[in-house]
């Protein structure tokens, strides 16, 4: 009898730290739910994802943290990719495919590049795709000496043939870009939303995309091709230890290999001897370590399947 009074009283205290965690949350981030049934099914969720981030947290991995999806549904969780998985494949070439990575431990685009500094958000679209094209035909145009322009990725949304926010992949989105160039962000702005094709309606800004080159399936491979610029790559998102993700380097093996968001990798590194890539993600500047996180690497494998269908544009 004693026992069960203790747990009955462990029960409520949980359900009351929850309640009041909660009510905090959706003051933080600005929250507004019309009904109690909604409110009470958002706090389940939040309930949940509370308990799977405390727990994971008594580990010695990387930190995971409350963020805004914390009290999101499986269906808009899933707004926040879109890769289609393509069965068209693009060969490697040698100018950025080395068996062993030979050059510099530590590399971080951001440094060097001002369009690697801003972190863009996709909303709930799933056009990850567009996102990782744009990212990487910023950066790539950039180094190469044309200047930094935020270039448009609804533009690409509506465009490229079969995608949009229900998903896409950057190979044909490279194809589109080298064939019709891209119009400014700022001319053809971003809605999060499907359109029809205004292409004819924009200026064309950017004409350098000249073509695409896979990357060889290796983390040393993946590395080498960075070290050119940063490079396209697709992961597994969709399990809480990405999408809470704060801080440290996710290990080889945590979240899958089933490819459902395209993202770009923007440099690579060693933190606490544990070897990772750098990625620059779609979900805003509040996202992980500011729109970044840190997937782990061996010799073989990249944490979240990054290394296995890596694409770098040309410009």
């Amino acid at each position: 009898m004693r026992a069960a009074a203790i747990a009955t009283l462990a029960t409520m205290s949980l359900a009351t730290d929850i309640d009041t965690l909660y009510a905090k949350y959706v003051a933080q981030y600005r929250k507004n739910y019309l009904t109690t049934e909604e409110y009470e099914m958002r706090m389940s969720l939040f309930a949940e994802k509370h308990f799977i981030i405390s727990e994971h947290n008594m580990g010695d991995g990387h930190v995971l943290a409350h963020n805004t999806f914390s009290d999101w549904t499986e269906a808009e969780l899933k707004t926040l990719t879109g890769y289609l998985p393509s069965e068209e494949t693009v060969e490697p070439e040698t100018e950025e495919v080395a068996a062993e990575f030979v050059g510099v431990g530590h590399l971080d685009w951001r440094n060097q590049l001002r369009s690697m500094r801003v972190i863009k958000n996709q909303g709930q679209c799933g056009s990850c795709w567009a996102f990782s094209t744009i990212g990487s035909i910023e950066s790539r145009s950039e180094h190469a000496g044309h200047g930094y322009v935020s270039l448009s990725e609804q533009q690409l949304v509506d465009c490229v043939p079969g995608s949009n926010c229900g998903g896409g992949v950057y190979q044909n989105a490279m194809r589109y870009a080298q064939q019709h160039g891209n119009c400014a962000e700022n001319d053809y702005g971003y809605t999060a939303r499907n359109g029809w094709c205004a292409e004819r309606n924009h200026r064309i800004v950017s004409r350098h995309v000249r073509g695409q080159r896979a990357v060889g399936r290796s983390p040393s491979a993946l590395r080498n091709a960075i070290t050119h610029g940063p490079v396209s790559v697709a992961i597994q998102a969709d399990q809480p230890v990405f999408q809470h993700y704060r801080s440290g380097v996710i290990s080889v093996n945590s979240c899958g290999t089933s490819l459902d968001h395209a993202v770009l990798a923007i440099g690579f590194g060693n933190e606490n001897g544990r070897d990772y890539i750098l990625i620059r993600n779609s979900w805003g500047p509040n996202w992980g370590d500011h729109g970044t996180v840190k997937l782990g690497t061996n010799n073989n494998q990249c944490a979240c399947g990054c290394e296995r269908d890596p694409l770098a544009v040309l410009v």
